[in-house]
């Protein structure tokens, strides 16, 4: 891997960002071959690392065990899922929105009240593993084997840079405590408030070998960060920074897989 990066100096924009709605910023994207660190005010916020070494990792067993659970739906992913849309939601949902009295203000979850006893959010095809997640304990051999060495390597690869981290074990003998895998999501603007350490890594995979890369945008920043498939590497601030996608068309979107790092362990 090329250790050599470029600091890059982000500077807000203007414009007001608004959570849940979709950002494209492809006119402003950065270079696909060179690793930057990214500053916000000479404070880092994030390091991109292009061409990490993990190509005998990405082998037909490791795609096997992530498109796994490509059929699991969340319905509770809150502004990553865009502003609530009664047309994208599943039936067995529409029939509780006459009983919807109030949303975040966002307007991207339900909020609870005495005839609805949970919130929801428009559906996206997403699975979270832990060490208590029932898809893990299922698929513990299988995740052990093919997808922990890949999990190890952004683990090493980030503790290398990135200061305030502790030698704390969590889901598979990394400082990571959840995995999220979403499949065919162009995000919309949100933040991961709630994790406990604000830096949170992002990569994408595929096996379609024609796409080449994605982009995540930073709206308060008005750029776009090019996430090479199989190969980028994104560490950033996830808790502070909205963040998002830009447009992809469907023939790419439908195999994209994002696999994203983060600890909530309290």
């Amino acid at each position: 891997m090329n250790d050599t990066f470029k600091i890059i100096q982000l500077e807000r924009t203007k414009e007001e960002i608004k959570e849940g709605l979709y950002y494209d910023f492809s006119n402003n994207e950065l270079d696909k071959e060179t690793n930057y660190i990214l500053e916000v005010d000479s404070i880092p916020m994030g390091i991109l690392f292009h061409n990490i070494e993990i190509e005998h990792l990405i082998t037909e067993d490791f795609f096997k065990i992530i498109k796994k659970f490509k059929s699991n739906v969340s319905q509770n992913r809150g502004s990553i899922a865009g502003v609530l849309d009664e047309n994208k939601l599943q039936n067995c949902y529409k029939k509780y929105l006459k009983d919807v009295t109030q949303f975040n203000k966002a307007k991207t979850r339900t909020v609870k009240n005495d005839k609805i006893k949970y919130a929801f959010s428009n559906p996206i095809n997403s699975t979270i593993l832990n060490n208590n997640s029932k898809y893990y304990i299922i698929n513990k051999k299988e995740v052990d084997k093919h997808m922990k060495p890949l999990i190890k390597k952004i683990n090493k690869v980030t503790k290398n840079y990135i200061k305030g981290r502790n030698n704390e074990k969590n889901f598979l003998d990394t400082y990571f405590s959840e995995i999220i895998l979403n499949y065919g999501l162009r995000s919309s603007c949100h933040k991961d408030k709630f994790n406990s350490f604000k830096m949170g890594g992002v990569m994408v995979f595929t096996e379609n070998p024609e796409f080449e890369y994605s982009n995540l945008n930073l709206p308060e920043f008005g750029v776009s960060i090019p996430l090479k498939t199989n190969k980028s590497l994104l560490y950033f601030n996830v808790v502070d920074t909205y963040h998002s996608n830009d447009i992809l068309p469907e023939k790419w979107l439908k195999d994209r897989i994002s696999l994203i790092t983060y600890n909530k362990s309290k």
